[in-house]
């Protein structure tokens, strides 16, 4: 919404919003509301700690984290260009597509665990199939990831900003990665008894 206004930080970098509405003659508070608005779908406490939610909390939290990186991605893979642009679009599309996968396949499965009274071991069964091709995805995703950034070290014609983009790229996938394997995969696990 910023960028179709016209708000560009890297135009310049003194800029804030504030001067930003000054200029346009809008009012900060009033966009401020809005833009709290848009992110309404995510959950009130989404920065609490994802032990103490239920898992299906956990679930809308991840959720949310999904819609917020696949945005950043899109808008990275709108600026990016160059050499490195290829590939850089090749691994985002991977990630995205996992992302969407979790969303459509697994997120769900977990939620109707969260409200069952009990879970067949035909369900344990699904379950850990499904938390195991995610793991192995992942592994994919951070080997791909991997060799990306090694092709970047290697680059003659990489730029400053190319390497802004894949360190904060790699940031936000190990981030996430690392809340869905160590924490709701291990405590779906734990609550179905099936193998972490």
């Amino acid at each position: 919404m910023l960028a179709n206004l016209g708000f560009d930080r890297t135009d310049d970098e003194e800029c804030t919003l504030e001067t930003f509405c000054r200029q346009r003659n809008l009012d900060t508070k009033t966009l401020l509301r809005v833009l709290e608005g848009l992110d309404a779908e995510c959950p009130k406490d989404f920065e609490r700690s994802p032990e103490v939610m239920t898992l299906t909390e956990h679930c809308d939290r991840l959720e949310c984290r999904h819609a917020r990186l696949a945005e950043t991605f899109h808008q990275w893979l709108a600026g990016s260009s160059g050499t490195g642009a290829k590939r850089f679009a090749s691994v985002v599309g991977q990630v995205l597509a996992h992302l969407q996968r979790e969303r459509e396949w697994l997120l769900p499965l977990i939620r109707e665990l969260d409200g069952a009274g009990s879970v067949s071991a035909e369900m344990r069964k699904e379950l850990a199939y499904r938390l195991q091709v995610m793991r192995d995805e992942h592994g994919v995703l951070e080997e791909a990831l991997a060799a990306l950034e090694e092709w970047e070290d290697n680059e003659v014609d990489s730029d400053q900003r190319s390497k802004t983009w894949l360190a904060d790229f790699s940031g936000a996938l190990h981030g996430q990665i690392h809340e869905e394997e160590q924490i709701l995969y291990r405590r779906v696990a734990g609550w179905v008894r099936v193998p972490a």
